[in-house]
C-alpha cells in the first residue's frame, strides 16, 4: 500500500479522517435559452426584476434586445458576453386559422382541395350566406365547361357574348371576407379575399389574394412590438 505524509501544524482537534475515492464531477450551470410566443420577454422581466435566479440578473449595463421584424422575432439576452447568461426569445406566429388558406403565398389548390377547404372552415366567413353561394359555385365548377364557355367568349360577339360574361361571372364568386385572427394569440380581423383561378386542359387550380391582409399584417406587427418594447425601456435596442 502507498504511503503518504500530512503534516497538519494548527490542528487543535482530537481525530482526523482520511477518506479515499473519487471526487464527484463539476456540475456546468445548465443556461436558460427559451422561445415563446410574443409575451414571453414581457412575462420574463415582469417576475425576473424582483426574483432574480442564477445568471438571470436584470442589469441594465449587460441587456441587449435584438429585434427582428422580417422575421417576426424579439431576443432578450440578459448577458451575451456570459456563456451561461439567459436569453429569452419571443415570436410573433401566424394564426392556425390563418395557416391553411396560404393567402399571398406561392400556394396553389385543385378544385378538390379548395372546396374541402372552404367547406371546413366556414365560421371564418363573415357571412352564412356568402360561404354557401361560394362553396356550391366551387362545387360545380367543371373546368371544361368553363373552357367551353371561354371559347365560345372569343368567338361570338354582341350579346352572346356579353350573356356567357356574365354567367361565367354570376356562379364563380371572385371573393369573400374573412373574419379571423392574423397572429395567434391577437382577436380576430375582417379582410377581403380574392380567389383567382387558372383553368388549362389538365383541369383548374386556385389560389388566394387579400391586399387587405398584408396591410393588417403589416400594421399589427408593428403596433404589437412597439407593446412589448415597452417592457424593455433602458436597454440596448438592436435592429435587424
Amino acid at each position: 500500500m502507498e504511503k503518504y505524509q500530512f503534516s497538519f501544524p494548527n490542528f487543535n482537534g482530537e481525530d482526523i479522517v482520511i477518506r479515499e475515492g473519487n471526487a464527484p464531477d463539476e456540475l456546468v450551470p445548465n443556461k436558460l435559452s427559451v422561445r415563446g410566443d410574443i409575451n414571453s420577454i414581457g412575462n420574463f422581466l415582469t417576475v425576473r426584476k424582483d426574483q432574480a435566479a442564477e445568471f438571470q440578473e436584470i442589469d441594465i449595463r449587460k441587456i441587449i434586445v435584438e429585434v427582428d421584424r422580417a422575421n417576426l422575432s424579439i431576443k432578450l439576452s440578459l448577458d451575451p458576453v456570459n456563456p451561461y447568461g439567459a436569453s429569452v426569445t419571443a415570436t410573433l406566429d401566424e394564426s392556425d386559422e390563418l395557416k391553411p388558406f396560404h393567402i399571398n403565398k406561392a400556394q396553389t389548390f385543385t378544385k378538390e382541395q379548395f372546396v374541402k377547404l372552404l367547406r371546413f372552415n366556414r365560421q371564418l366567413f363573415s357571412d352564412p350566406d356568402k360561404h354557401a353561394q361560394v362553396l356550391t359555385a366551387y362545387q360545380t365548377f367543371s373546368a371544361k365547361a368553363y373552357l367551353d364557355l371561354q371559347s365560345e367568349m372569343a368567338d361570338q360577339k354582341g350579346n352572346r357574348s356579353a350573356s356567357f360574361t356574365k354567367k361565367v361571372e354570376s356562379n364563380i364568386p371572385s371573393d369573400f371576407v374573412m373574419t379571423a385572427p392574423i397572429y395567434k394569440g391577437q382577436p380576430s380581423e375582417s379582410f377581403r379575399v380574392e380567389i383567382w383561378l387558372e383553368v388549362t386542359e389538365g383541369g383548374a387550380k386556385f389560389w388566394l389574394e387579400s391586399v387587405e391582409l398584408a396591410e393588417l399584417l403589416t400594421k399589427r406587427r408593428d403596433e404589437i412590438f412597439a407593446e412589448q418594447l415597452k417592457h424593455c425601456e433602458g436597454f440596448v435596442v438592436i435592429n435587424k
